[in-house]
């Protein structure tokens, strides 16, 4: 974490050698951190909402199948 605000600061190996990071820089590069990964959880939870969405749907369908299954079912034994 550290290293990569170190090498966002500076190019050279003799820099590197002679860097220093404020607090604020490392408080801004952690806000920053914490902004992406909240984004990232954002992303992922609208994700599983429609993957949740997707299930029901699927699910519903399959109720529906088995609905007609048992109905032709029905009607196959009826005609015998």
């Amino acid at each position: 974490m550290v290293g990569g605000l170190v090498a966002q600061k500076l190019i050279d190996a003799e820099q590197l050698k002679k860097a220093r990071i404020s607090n604020k820089d490392v408080i801004n590069f952690l806000r920053g951190e914490i902004q992406r990964y909240t984004e990232a959880i954002k992303a992922k939870e609208g994700t599983i909402y429609q993957l949740q969405k997707q299930i029901e749907a699927d699910q519903s369908q399959i109720t529906e199948f088995q609905k007609l299954i048992d109905s032709l079912s029905v009607e196959k034994e009826d005609m015998e």
